[in-house]
């Protein structure tokens, strides 16, 4: 991760640490540079599936229509900050049902309060509903959401962040972050004071989900 990173990017890569995957993994729309693939736990191999023809480990395919991969192909499938940047987010979630073997695990992180940032287009913004409701429907069990970087102070942080040089940047993630963090438990308890509705998990920054073919 380049420094200073992002706070959900470090929620991102810290939730990821914890996942175990084992044999043939797919990753769509990630490349062989990206840092993720290396973090998880387990022993197993990745293969990414994406456009890039400097990629040349890659399968070339574009990820907004059927994949030219064969049924029951992978162990695993990951789709990290992917389905945001892919129109038909739907269809490939079903698409990365259809290649992955029984017992496959699916991991799948998405922003959610998070900037607009193309690469080359940025479409959706998925709820935890939403995730739960796309892995059910392309036929996965066992889907868990978590909620990523979470609560209204932490959040417009890592909205603010961005937009600053870097010099300043580096000085808010280590004096900054740690502050937004201390400001939502505090506001948590001054919710109840003020027997206002505050939960921190319904301001994610992002949202990481699991589930099991």
């Amino acid at each position: 991760m380049a420094y200073p990173p992002s706070l959900v990017r470090v929620a991102e890569h810290e939730a990821l640490k914890k996942i175990e995957l084992h044999g043939s993994v797919i990753d769509l729309g990630g490349g062989e540079d990206s840092g993720y693939r290396k973090i998880f736990k387990g022993t197993y191999t990745t293969t990414s599936a994406n456009l890039d023809g400097h990629d040349t480990s890659a399968i070339h395919c574009d990820l907004e229509k059927p994949l030219p991969i064969a049924d029951a192909s992978y162990d695993g499938v990951l789709m990290i900050n992917t389905l945001e940047h892919i129109y038909h987010a739907r269809e490939l979630v079903q698409e990365s049902f259809r290649i992955s073997r029984p017992g496959a695990d699916v991991v799948i992180a998405v922003p959610f309060l998070f900037p607009v940032h193309p690469s080359p287009s940025d479409y959706w913004r998925f709820t935890e509903e939403t995730l739960s409701r796309m892995l059910q429907d392309a036929g996965y069990t066992n889907v868990v959401v978590t909620p990523l970087c979470y609560g209204v102070f932490v959040t417009r942080f890592v909205i603010l962040e961005r937009l600053l040089p870097r010099p300043v940047r580096i000085l808010m993630y280590l004096i900054g972050a740690p502050i937004a963090h201390a400001l939502d438990h505090a506001f948590v308890a001054i919710a109840r004071v003020l027997r206002k509705k505050y939960e921190p998990r319904h301001y994610p920054g992002g949202y990481l989900a699991t589930a099991k073919k």
